[in-house]
């Protein structure tokens, strides 16, 4: 009985083709049920399951590796061996060309040789080539590898017609060209990991589970091999789903812990909180005028905490969730995300930011991944793949996606659909348990200025009438979403990303009010202040901040609100900026200059006094006590 699609294939390629090669899950094991039987299924490897498989249909069953060499499989009768009873006596046999070596071909050479003038001699005869990959060089190089490749080439086209070749390769770029294009004697098919039904089929009909251990079992071993599953079901005795899933989640991710099962119903209340206000602990400010984005990014946690992709029969391979952040710069997209790393692992150091910047060269794309064997960088691996294995319980960061080069989207359409990662060293890098979160710039570029321009020119004018500002803020939002799907449908061309990242998990983040900008100045300044005196206790000389932070507030917001009116609109990162170049960067000067005075004069405290100018400048200076 055929399970899966790959094996349906394989038996129709038995009729008409006389080579036929497998590739990609080729080290996995298979569910094979015995001829006559109904639920007898045995659990083998790929060789061990073709040899049994084609013993219904070839009476010589042949393997053959560089180490091993050839080894007879077929089911041996009384007197002779199966291969003396064939005879020469075919006319395709009679007529056709007999390969030949000389004394200084090597023990590769002789055996094809022998495995030519053997599928070229008798008929009913199936030989699997158990290594390929090994034996058969992809690209030769030298005469010997080019005479290997022409040996199979010749074989494939002399062997009787009643005779079978198989191929068996892991990578599809190990295959030679030469085998398989423009040659219909050829059958090229492609094995996949198991998918949900293999499962449930595995763990109904080898391992006997019962109902509601299948379900729960199906969803803990997505992703896997059959092989893994084996080898860990062994590990326990008796069989415990509980102890299963420990087990795979130590196996995939190298810890048991589930951060997911430590988010309460109750911290999830506290979400909104957390999110906007100010943190003395984490040293960063609370996020301001965003409370639509944050509620949006609450309820995708809520999915995810509550796990309704997996009890709802979706992937639960994929990705715990998937935000897609737009709106102008400066309005705390990178703040929301390095908070939501801290909400939910404990820590802003699980947030790994990728700046896609730095990607959008064809070359760099390996990056991600890991450099081939033989490349420069092939032993640090990939950016990606490496972070998310060292940090499975994880947001991570795509910043600006659209600078992106395009062959980094199918990575990131194999990591929405798959939720999982094939290093350059072979090694499967899960993404199942982390928040993949977009960022964008599209709707700000050169081409779609016009019309938001006059939308923020328009909410400006009308801020402090609550209906109106509402109206418009939701138009900018529209004008962000539209942009979004154009790029990704027409630009790009790549409609089918958008389907995974879902047009409702895009968060527009609004512009920051000006009543909203006044706070941050208050907050940056108040936080500069309590953390400068703070750190200062200690310094020599011992030195403190005093500043009217309101009327400091209100000066550097009057030179926020100038550059508004020049077009230039930066958000928070403006309010940084004009702290920066206005207070932070003059106070630099006076810290080394009351360090010099305690080194002359031996004065141990001292004042910075930061104040307003007649012209509207600050004015920071130090003052001896």
């Amino acid at each position: 009985m055929s399970i899966h699609r790959w094996q349906k294939e394989f038996e129709n390629a038995l009729k008409y083709n006389n080579t036929i090669i497998l590739y990609n899950n080729t080290r996995d094991k298979y569910l094979y049920l015995p001829p006559g039987t109904t639920d007898a299924y045995e659990l083998l490897n790929l060789t061990s399951y073709l040899v049994k498989f084609l013993r219904q249909k070839f009476k010589i069953i042949k393997t053959y590796d560089p180490v091993d060499k050839i080894t007879d499989h077929s089911l041996k009768k009384s007197g002779a061996s199966t291969t003396e009873k064939r005879t020469e006596e075919d006319e395709f046999s009679r007529t056709a060309p007999r390969p030949s070596i000389t004394a200084q071909e090597s023990t590769i050479d002789r055996d094809l040789v022998q495995i030519s003038n053997e599928l070229l001699s008798n008929s009913d005869c199936c030989y699997i080539f158990t290594f390929a990959d090994k034996t058969i060089p992809s690209r030769p190089s030298t005469e010997d590898e080019q005479r290997i490749l022409l040996r199979i080439e010749k074989m494939i086209q002399n062997m009787n017609p009643s005779n079978r070749l198989i191929l068996i390769y892991l990578f599809e770029d190990q295959i030679p060209p030469d085998l398989y294009k423009n040659n219909p004697k050829t059958k090229l098919i492609y094995i996949p990991s198991p998918e949900r039904n293999d499962f449930r089929i595995l763990f109904q009909s080898y391992y006997k589970m019962n109902k509601e251990e299948i379900e729960k079992a199906v969803n803990i071993s997505h992703g896997l091999k059959f092989l893994e599953v084996e080898r860990l079901i062994s590990c326990i005795n008796p069989f415990d789903i509980k102890k299963f899933e420990e087990d795979v989640r130590l196996y995939k991710f190298g810890e048991k812990r589930d951060y997911w099962q430590e988010v309460s119903l109750e911290k999830l209340g506290r979400a909104i909180k957390f999110f906007t206000e100010e943190s003395t602990e984490e040293g960063r400010g609370g996020i301001k005028g965003q409370d639509d984005a944050i509620r949006k990014v609450i309820g995708v946690l809520m999915n995810a905490v509550a796990d309704i992709q997996r009890r709802t029969g979706g992937n639960p391979s994929r990705p715990k969730g998937v935000l897609f952040f737009a709106g102008p710069t400066g309005v705390g997209k990178t703040l929301t995300a390095q908070k939501l790393a801290t909400f939910l692992f404990g820590s802003e150091d699980k947030l790994l930011r990728f700046d896609m910047s730095e990607y959008k060269e064809e070359f760099q794309v390996t990056r991600l991944y890991g450099a081939p064997p033989g490349y420069v960088g092939y032993e640090a691996g990939g950016t990606l793949t490496t972070a998310v294995k060292e940090n499975p319980f994880s947001v991570i960061l795509f910043d600006e996606i659209e600078k992106a080069h395009p062959r980094v989207l199918d990575i990131f359409l194999q990591i929405l659909s798959d939720g999982r990662l094939t290093d350059s060293k072979g090694e499967t890098v899960f993404f199942s348990e982390s928040i993949i979160i977009f960022t964008s710039n599209i709707g700000t570029r050169a081409h779609e200025r016009a019309e938001l321009d006059i939308l923020l020119q328009e909410f400006r004018e009308n801020e402090n009438d609550e209906n109106k500002a509402k109206q418009i803020k939701e138009k900018i939002r529209e004008h962000f979403r539209k942009c979004i799907e154009n790029y990704f449908t027409r630009e790009i061309s790549r409609p089918e990303l958008l389907g995974r990242i879902g047009m409702d998990n895009i968060v527009v983040f609004d512009y920051i009010s000006s009543e909203d900008v006044k706070k941050m100045f208050e907050n940056y300044l108040l936080d500069l202040k309590t953390k400068f005196n703070k750190y200062s206790q200690n310094e020599i000389p011992s030195l403190r901040i005093e500043m009217d932070i309101n009327k400091i507030a209100d000066s550097l917001f009057n030179k926020y609100m100038q550059k508004i009116k020049q077009g230039k609109e930066f958000g928070g990162r403006d309010v940084v900026n004009l702290i920066d170049e206005h207070i932070r960067n003059k106070l630099a000067r006076e810290v080394l200059r009351a360090k010099k005075e305690a080194v002359d004069s031996g004065k141990r405290e001292g004042i910075i006094r930061i104040s307003i100018k007649e012209n509207g400048d600050l004015d920071v200076k130090y003052e001896s006590a």
